[in-house]
Formats: structure tokens, sequence, C-alpha cells
């Protein structure tokens, strides 16, 4: 299977704009390679993950049991 997978961050059930703006360049791309764009996200409710199709997803894979921040360096 082919596509794009972003990676979006959220802080406080919020996506951040970063994210998007990342998530709208591979929407982008994806439509000139002519491949889907996913997006997975945690942390988030079911109208921030849905709001992400809208910056091109076209998928959107929420994350259970994690609260969206990445593990820090030891």
């Amino acid at each position: 299977m082919r596509g794009i997978l972003v990676w979006c961050e959220s802080i406080d059930g919020e996506v951040q704009k970063g994210s998007l703006g990342l998530l709208a360049e591979a929407a982008r791309l994806g439509g000139a390679l002519g491949v889907p764009v996913h997006a997975a996200v945690a942390g988030v409710g079911d109208d921030a993950a849905a709001a992400l199709g809208g910056h091109g997803a076209a998928q959107v894979h929420v994350l259970d049991g994690i609260d969206g921040r990445l593990a820090q360096p030891l």
C-alpha cells in the first residue's frame, strides 16, 4: 500500500497549527503523486480528528491510550 502518513501533534486536545500545515503540504504532494494521505493523531476528540479531513487527510487514524505526546529522550 502506498501513501503518505503524517503524525499530527496535539496539545490539550487541539491539533497544532504546524501539523495542519504539514498535512496540507502532504496533501498537495500526495495529489501530485496520486497517493492518499493518512493522518495519525492522539489525544483529541472526534471533532478535532474529523477536521483533519478538511486539511487533506483521506483517512484519519485516532490512537487511543496515549496522550498525544512523544516520549522525551533520556
